[in-house]
């Protein structure tokens, strides 16, 4: 079964996206986690996803080299921006591909990386996740990074909206297919912390376009409490 490239309303919005980027997760708790697992400093890391590169950019500060793949045009179109810019890295390689065929020798990978890209918890994702296995060195380690909704405001609002992706069902499904592929969860509580309310309004207006403002009734100030599902792999040495 083939996963469906999802069309990121942030391709064709990157004054929002970036906006979005800035507000997710701000204390870096997610990096955090990671770091505390699998060090970057001196490795080859992929980001699968990439998206903006955002990510990308700031595990090149650190890693060795980054491979960021990126399978929409629009998308790698903002990344070749952010890699073009003043003092921008050097050491990252954009790859025009999707999760199921990166163009990589296998165990070429120390530390991968998705975030809200393909690994969507349903069966679609099992493809890409036999190939990132693949490519992982031994001792490397995989963080797949999605939405959890069990907990959290943020998960509230999306099994109210997209109960059929976000319903405990749902959730469960998939946390039952990564736990099968030997993935370990870890919940990140986080937020989404926008410096204003109308900055926040306009990234709920990509998001959830027919749900604005049920969604903004919900909250107060300009803070939307987010638990992050942080899948974890780790190939044996």
């Amino acid at each position: 079964m083939s996963q469906p490239i999802y069309r990121y309303p942030g391709a064709t919005n990157p004054e929002v996206y970036e906006l979005e980027n800035s507000i997710v997760d701000p204390p870096r708790r997610i990096e955090a986690h990671m770091e505390a697992l699998a060090p970057m400093a001196g490795k080859t890391a992929l980001d699968i996803g990439a998206g903006g590169g955002l990510h990308a950019a700031r595990f090149a500060a650190a890693a060795g080299r980054v491979f960021a793949v990126e399978p929409d045009a629009d998308m790698r179109a903002q990344l070749f921006a952010r890699l073009a810019a003043p003092g921008a890295p050097e050491n990252v390689s954009v790859l025009a591909a999707g999760a199921e065929d990166i163009p990589l020798a296998e165990g070429i990978v120390d530390i991968a990386h998705a975030r809200f890209a393909y690994f969507f918890g349903t069966e679609a994702m099992l493809p890409g996740i036999a190939l990132l296995k693949r490519l992982l060195a031994p001792g490397g380690h995989a963080f797949l990074i999605d939405n959890y909704t069990h907990t959290g405001l943020f998960g509230q609002i999306c099994r109210a909206i997209y109960p059929k992706w976000s319903s405990a069902e749902a959730q469960d499904r998939g946390l039952a297919l990564y736990a099968a592929e030997g993935f370990e969860l870890t919940v990140i509580e986080s937020a989404w912390e926008a410096p204003s309310r109308e900055a926040l309004r306009r990234v709920v207006e990509m998001e959830f376009p027919d749900h604005v403002q049920a969604v903004m009734d919900q909250v107060e100030g300009a803070v939307i409490p987010y638990h992050f599902a942080v899948h974890h792999y780790q190939r044996p040495a």
